[in-house]
């Protein structure tokens, strides 16, 4: 029979108490509703730019994202979306909330196909999206159900934790690699992206867009979940010293809510941003897909570095939680390299079309050089084709 490991060793502030109330349901039904929002809201992105790209085939002579009405509005779908999965955290432990990020990659598909005509092959698509299914479900039965109930003191306390800084390492190791292997294969090519062919490069490239989202969305929802248990802990606090006067002096005088606040900021500002420069170039169905499985993948960590949640494993349900989650890293990467090398992405397209029409417009502009040059001054074959009424 599995035994169930103690709870997080306590500081020395005190025991780490658990969790009053238990509505983790309630926040897988908050985490499902923002992961609609956040891929609907990537699937307009993505059509603002396609209606871009059939406006206007050059892609220097394309608005901004900030000039589209449609991509602002995507945008804003995201960030609710966001804002709404951030809420669900109030009810249910992160370790269970970072895997259901996943359920994008099964919205996703219905949004894109129907929105974006992107084609879903049964074989490879609808198999790759029931392992993910699969996935989501094994980690939601044998993940914690419950976790610590930590207050500011805590919270404190854990930043200064081996586990923390483990985290931290692994963050950073993440957004470096994937900069750095974009970087090369750029200076590879000539630092010109219209030589970029290979189905490798291609994964590598596409794939970076949304592990840097994502990878900033996972550390901005370990941040959220920290922000709401200081700012609530440190106003009750206040509260019982001074009133409500008082609770709000104390949030002021917090140095770690500045830190915290400007850190998850950040963080969310560059998860949009790179989500969006991807949806830019990008299918939606690869950004999305990638930007759901890192952003589950270092949220998961943050709940078990950060918040200790591994403590509340049994023998059993860390194997199966962790079978879970590799099937659904598995399933996702499989599908993106599938997509890669039976659709092409838009950007080759794009540099055909304007290399088509800058030979057009070569060829229409000696056309008229030849048309109103004076007879005398054309070449031999020229002329010789002039005067046999050749136009």
């Amino acid at each position: 029979m599995a035994t169930v490991v103690a709870a997080p060793p306590a500081p020395p502030l005190g025991p780490i108490p658990e969790q009053k109330f238990n509505l983790w349901f309630v926040g897988v039904f908050i985490m499902t509703l923002g992961t609609c929002m956040q891929a609907f809201g990537g699937n307009l992105q993505r059509l603002s730019a396609r209606r871009e790209e059939s406006r206007n085939s050059n892609p220097k002579r394309r608005r901004k994202v900030c000039k589209q009405p449609l991509a602002i509005f995507g945008i804003i779908m995201l960030v609710g979306g966001g804002v709404v999965s951030s809420a669900a955290l109030a009810f249910s432990a992160q370790s269970i909330l970072a895997p259901l990020i996943l359920l994008i990659f099964i919205s996703n598909p219905v949004f894109a196909h129907y929105i974006n005509d992107e084609p879903f092959k049964r074989r490879t698509d609808g198999v790759c999206t029931l392992l993910i299914m699969g996935s989501v479900a094994l980690v939601i039965s044998f993940a914690p159900h419950h976790s610590a109930s930590y207050n500011a003191d805590h919270l404190k306390w854990l930043f200064q934790q081996s586990a923390f800084v483990a985290f931290l390492c692994i963050v950073f190791s993440a957004i470096f690699a994937s900069w750095y292997v974009k970087r090369r294969i750029f200076q590879r090519l000539g630092q010109d992206w219209t030589k970029l062919t290979e189905l490798r490069d291609l994964a590598f490239v596409h794939i970076s867009y949304g592990v840097l989202g994502g990878t900033f969305g996972g550390m901005n929802i370990t941040f959220t979940k920290a922000i709401f248990t200081i700012i609530v802990d440190t106003f009750e606090v206040g509260y019982e010293k001074d009133g409500v006067g008082g609770g709000i002096r104390e949030l002021f005088l917090n140095w770690i809510l500045y830190v915290l606040g400007f850190s998850l900021l950040l963080t969310f500002f560059l998860e949009v941003k790179f989500t969006s420069d991807g949806l830019q170039v990008s299918s939606a169905m690869i950004v999305v897909s990638t930007l759901a499985v890192s952003e589950e993948i270092i949220a998961t960590l943050g709940a078990l570095l950060y918040f200790q949640d591994f403590h509340y494993f049994t023998d059993h349900g860390a194997v199966m939680f962790t079978l879970g989650t590799i099937l659904g890293l598995s399933s996702v990467i499989a599908m993106c390299v599938l997509r890669l090398r039976d659709h092409p992405p838009n950007a080759q397209a794009d540099v055909a079309i304007t290399q088509i029409e800058l030979v057009s417009t070569d060829a229409n502009q000696l056309e008229a050089n030849v048309r109103t040059a004076p007879v005398d001054s054309l070449p031999d074959h020229v002329d010789n084709a002039h005067d046999r009424g050749v136009p």
